[in-house]
């Protein structure tokens, strides 16, 4: 009679051993993948930079100018007002013809006012992938503020955002053209603009008086309120002038989708398509507080509001990206040196630290 010899089983501490170096290895791979997952991340957000600092310089090519800053938060884009200082909506909104976006800009284009409002509120809800950083969120709608209604459209509830945010000099005007939402004049009284029968004559308002040279250096970045900014003002050079950047946002706020039910009113609550206002426009001054710099973090109750309105920065680890006059993006230390910083702010300081 022939006998097999029995195979020898796993005894459960074979077993546990086993599964004990899986999980080492699956400790010691997981954060190269999610680094190198943040990697591609990263590159992404660097050409949606690259897309959008080229879209501004066609932009410049057809109108000779940059991208205007538009008139004030209460405001958004209208196909019909051109590129120019007539141009309600923000800079993001007179780039859309010129990286493959028309299709987004022309609507509500030619229609009676009552029809444009209602397709004006459907527009300023169209998100575009090339806003977003994929580190931080998904190119989606999001909920915007309550009855999210805004001078030249009608009530709707959704917002397209924007991560990218355009750089307004070294000096906050208050921050924004009209932060009384009266209209595109500003509460500041140091330049003219429309006035506030804007609001209820649009788009037949009555103009004021308003050229750069009337607001000294308050005014120093590559985005302004109204005004486009010609290449020829950028004195400082376009290599040394910062044009766009990554903006900071609250963690908190990253997942507030077409579900939520509450909006984020921490300088992303607007529509990427808004009018000069610190959700699509940051600065850069080393003087005060609130302006350097910062990695996305926790909503702390304990600071103002100025620490989430004012200053760049990203959902990168230990850089944000941007973009210069010249079309040129790189990556900057979230450890700049402050008078640099400002420097990359003001075009036309002459290369000196405090330029405001």
């Amino acid at each position: 009679m022939e006998y097999r010899r029995a195979r020898r089983a796993f005894t459960l501490v074979e077993l546990l051993v086993v599964i004990a170096i899986i999980g080492v290895l699956v400790a010691l791979l997981l954060p190269a993948v999610q680094a190198a997952r943040e990697a591609a991340r990263r590159n992404q957000c660097t050409n949606h930079l690259k897309q959008i600092s080229l879209a501004a310089l066609n932009c410049e090519s057809a109108n000779r100018a940059l991208p205007p800053g538009g008139w004030g938060y209460l405001w958004t884009g209208d196909p019909d007002m051109g590129s120019g200082e007539k141009q309600p909506g923000g800079w993001a909104f007179s780039l859309l013809p010129y990286f493959e976006n028309v299709s987004v800009y022309v609507v509500g284009q030619g229609l009676a006012p009552a029809q444009k409002r209602l397709e004006l509120a459907k527009q300023k809800a169209l998100p575009v992938t090339a806003f977003y950083c994929p580190s931080r969120r998904s190119p989606v709608t999001y909920y915007g503020p309550e009855s999210s209604k805004n001078a030249n459209d009608s009530t709707g509830k959704f917002v397209a955002k924007i991560d990218y945010a355009a750089n307004g000099g070294s000096y906050s005007p208050a921050v924004g053209a009209d932060r009384d939402g009266s209209g595109p004049e500003p509460a500041l009284g140091f330049y003219d603009g429309p006035a506030a029968d804007c609001v209820t004559k649009y788009p037949a308002c009555s103009w004021g008086p308003y050229t750069l040279g009337n607001v000294g250096n308050y005014m120093n970045g590559a985005v302004v309120p109204r005004l486009p900014v010609e290449l020829k003002q950028v004195t400082d050079g376009t290599s040394n002038t910062m044009l766009f950047a990554e903006k900071f946002l609250y963690v908190d706020f990253y997942g507030e989708s077409v579900g939520s039910t509450t909006p984020n009113t921490c300088a992303d609550n607007n529509s990427a398509y808004q009018g000069y206002d610190w959700d699509v426009i940051r600065w850069g001054r080393s003087d005060l507080p609130n302006y350097e710099p910062k990695p996305d973090t926790f909503l702390d109750p304990k600071v103002g509001p100025e620490a989430c309105t004012l200053r760049f920065g990203s959902a990168h680890a230990s850089i944000f990206n941007a973009a210069f006059c010249d079309g040129s993006v790189r990556s900057i230390s979230f450890d700049v040196d402050m008078p640099e910083f400002e420097m990359m702010a003001a075009r036309n300081d002459g290369g000196r630290a405090g330029g405001n």
